[in-house]
């Protein structure tokens, strides 16, 4: 069975790898099924979808009627003014079949006009808060996506006590020096911080980020032939203790992102210091 470690400031033990349901989005109801008996054999206990995952949250909803004390439900919105947001979440709920989620998160809070308005007057915010008072909720949380969502959730943290964040936290992103340093304040903005990550592959032998590239052909994506980082570019989310938890974006096809499947300068030791592990992600989220 997968290990299980606080998320966050929840409460709650989840596992290692949490299940991104925006796989399901797409899927049948008897192929989604199936993933789900998977999860479940493997002690998977934690389930994040959100609004915008397609059919996800319809998908999850057969599966929750039954087994819905066994699962950590985490959803998210993306709309930025109360109303909406408020109808976002009740929606969710009604897709999902429950009366209420475990936690709900802004989704991809990453851009200013975007952020103001979420954190300002009648924002989402505060339709979330109230949520979370009537019992539709019992925890709030944000998450984001590029290199300037490290910084933006150092704000919201300032702003609003979240009890999560979630962001992009892998290899190719750790060879930009901004992202680097954002990631540090962030990380020392939590008290008794510390990263946790997850990831779409195996980790690399040792735990932490290859150091030493395997040697390639030219014109080879190096991300792609390191053995440590078998067949495929992936990242994974990190999450500070206050908050926390991660998983994957999807795992990228060669020659798909060049600006990302670059190899990046070796992460400073702070950042790739033994406290850091890397594990699975079932599926992705965002």
């Amino acid at each position: 069975m997968i290990d299980r470690v606080e998320f966050g400031r929840t409460g709650h033990r989840s596992s290692r790898v949490i299940f991104g349901a925006a796989a399901l989005g797409t899927m049948h109801q008897d192929r989604a099924d199936q993933v789900l008996e998977s999860l479940d054999a493997f002690g998977v206990n934690h389930l994040d979808t959100a609004a915008g995952y397609g059919d996800s949250e319809l998908r999850l909803a057969p599966w929750l009627a039954k087994h819905r004390d066994r699962f950590f439900l985490a959803t998210k919105t993306g709309d930025r003014t109360a109303d909406s947001a408020r109808a976002s979440l009740e929606r969710s709920l009604n897709r999902l079949g429950v009366d209420r989620v475990d936690l709900i998160q802004l989704h991809n809070l990453v851009e200013e006009d975007e952020w103001q308005t979420a954190h300002g007057p009648h924002g989402a915010l505060e339709a979330l808060i109230q949520a979370r008072d009537e019992g539709l909720t019992r925890f709030i949380g944000v998450t984001g996506h590029g290199l300037r969502i490290a910084a933006m959730h150092r704000r919201s943290l300032e702003r609003f006590d979240y009890d999560s964040v979630l962001l992009p936290y892998n290899y190719a992103l750790l060879g930009d020096e901004g992202y680097q340093q954002a990631c540090q304040a962030l990380l020392a903005r939590a008290p008794n911080g510390e990263w946790r990550c997850r990831r779409s592959s195996p980790p690399p032998v040792g735990g932490g980020p290859p150091t030493t590239p395997r040697p390639t052909s030219a014109g080879t994506n190096p991300c792609l032939r390191d053995e440590r980082w078998p067949a495929r570019c992936s990242g994974c989310w990190a999450a500070v203790r206050l908050t926390v938890s991660c998983s994957s974006i999807p795992p990228a096809t060669p020659g798909c992102c060049p600006r990302f499947c670059r190899r990046p300068p070796t992460p400073p030791p702070s950042l790739a210091r033994p406290r850091i592990s890397l594990t699975r992600t079932y599926g992705m989220l965002g």
